[in-house]
């Protein structure tokens, strides 16, 4: 008897003699014959339930040879199939040349009567010789790319990645080209695509944001970088130049996300060691003012002279205590006079800081280039 592919999804149509049908007032002895054939056939289809020969859906739908990586389904009535011949659907072809072979469409087209299927074979190639060709019984959008695993993203809660003795502990989606691993239904660690390891349970300062200016007015970390999370920041100043020559560097804080920035006077003391103009005897300056000057020396318009260094910046999520910041850059003026800041301040606000910018200026003013990244340190 024929196999599964040969049958018909319309009863009536499963007419053929016995044993490979059930003709009308078949004998009774043939009824034997075709019902043990059925439950034959239906056993090889198990026995490789991964791969199916489809045909065009019917009894009539034969295989030709196109090309060494074509075939078409010649289908009687006419029908596209392209539907089930998709693009992306594995496929398994056998014939005698090549034996056994493995591929995955990649372009499937109607011109009636005849569906045209390309496929990419994982080895060999096809032949001008008859060929059988099995779908596999996953069609593209259920299996993704070929020889890979598709889940849904999950949760630290329950990891769509997990194991059967422990369903809360496993890997997650936390976001685009970030993974996560829960132990517990609690996030410990993520790995982020920049090459970054961050956790609750991570020692050392991990990188937060990494910021390139470009022309702009402010270089801002706002309420989406700074918060109760970490109790000490650092900022690691790289080239930061202003479009203007002859500007200083200052920072500000915010308390209220960044709508708006602690400037009325006194709100920063701080003291610092500079270089003279010299550049050679450090002397200590004591002030005050609306902003922390990192670098009251002027910073030349010139991208290999930008200031370089660290500014950290602890308690700022106490709301009982003032934040701290720390400093050491340094820059090399117009005069190519190497200048150098080491000092610190205190901000006197006792509300918690979320935003922090840097500019050039008294007021904001263009910063032309440079890169500055913020790093954090958990609260222990």
């Amino acid at each position: 008897m024929t196999d599964i592919q040969s049958w018909s999804p319309t009863a009536s149509q499963n007419t053929d003699p016995a044993p490979d049908g059930f003709p009308e007032d078949i004998p009774l002895r043939d009824v034997d014959d075709s019902a043990r054939e059925v439950m034959a056939a239906v056993r090889r289809q198990w026995n490789d339930a991964q791969w199916f020969d489809y045909g065009d859906g019917g009894k009539a739908g034969t295989y030709a040879f196109v090309s060494a990586n074509q075939f078409k389904v010649v289908s009687s009535p006419a029908a596209d199939l392209t539907g089930e011949y998709h693009v992306g659907r594995r496929v398994k072809v056998t014939a005698p040349t090549p034996g056994t072979i493995f591929g995955t469409i990649t372009e499937s087209s109607f011109l009636s009567p005849d569906t045209t299927v390309t496929i990419a074979l994982d080895s060999g190639s096809l032949v001008n010789e008859a060929l059988t060709v099995f779908l596999s019984v996953q069609r593209a959008d259920d299996q993704g790319t070929p020889g890979t695993v598709v889940v849904d993203n999950g949760t630290a809660a329950a990891p769509s990645i997990r194991f059967r003795g422990d369903a809360d502990s496993g890997l997650f989606l936390k976001s685009v080209g970030e993974i996560g691993l829960s132990v517990g239904g609690v996030e410990q660690v993520s790995f982020k695509d920049d090459g970054t390891l961050t956790g609750p349970k991570l020692g050392g300062w991990e990188l937060l944001r990494s910021k390139t200016a470009s022309n702009q007015a402010e270089v801002v970390f706002d309420e989406g970088d700074i918060g109760t999370t970490y109790r000490h920041y650092c900022f690691a100043l790289r080239g930061v130049y202003p479009v203007l020559a002859d500007s200083s560097l200052r920072l500000q804080v915010s308390t209220d996300g960044g709508s708006s920035y602690i400037a009325s006077a006194y709100k920063f003391n701080h003291i610092r060691l500079a270089s003279d103009n010299t550049g050679d005897v450090y002397v200590p300056i004591k002030s005050n003012g609306t902003g922390l000057y990192l670098f009251t020396s002027a910073v030349d318009d010139n991208p290999k002279r930008g200031v370089t260094g660290f500014v950290f910046m602890d308690q700022v999520d106490i709301a009982s205590s003032r934040p701290t910041l720390r400093t050491h850059i340094d820059c090399e003026d117009s005069n190519a006079e190497f200048n150098s800041v080491i000092g610190g301040g205190i901000a006197n606000t006792f509300d918690v800081v979320n935003a922090v910018r840097f500019f050039f200026g008294e007021t904001a003013t263009n910063v032309s280039g440079g890169k500055i990244d913020l790093y954090g340190l958990r609260n222990g």
